[in-house]
């Protein structure tokens, strides 16, 4: 009777052992499942972002162009010299052309972008 306790002792760890062993292979396959998962979405992702890269390098003589054309037609002036006067004509060009009112502004000294002010009104 003792060799049958033993026995089904042994049989009851071999079962645990096997079943120990299956939930482990279990909990390593979903895991690896999710983590293929979650590179497979980092790829595409990446994938995607290479894409509009090297769309954007394909415009890069278009860009260029226009770039040189602008700075062709931008006014040069020497060291030194005010610069407000031209750039205020344009400005108020420009916002007659959309129909927008300049009501004031601050002009004739150098300020760090973004303090100088204006105040604008819609017509």
């Amino acid at each position: 009777m003792d060799d049958a306790k033993l026995k089904e002792k042994a049989m009851m760890a071999v079962v645990a052992v096997v079943v120990l062993y299956a939930v482990a292979v279990g909990v390593w396959f979903f895991s690896a499942e999710s983590a293929w998962k979650r590179a497979a979405k980092a790829y595409g992702r990446e994938c995607d972002r290479y894409e509009q890269e090297e769309k954007l390098i394909a415009e890069k003589r278009k860009w260029n162009d226009l770039y040189e054309r602008e700075k062709a037609a931008m006014p040069t002036f020497e060291a030194g010299k005010a610069t407000d006067t031209v750039w205020l004509r344009k400005v108020e060009d420009l916002a007659r052309t959309n129909l927008v009112l300049i009501t004031s502004i601050d002009s004739g000294k150098e300020v760090e972008a973004g303090a100088g002010r204006a105040r604008l009104r819609r017509s």
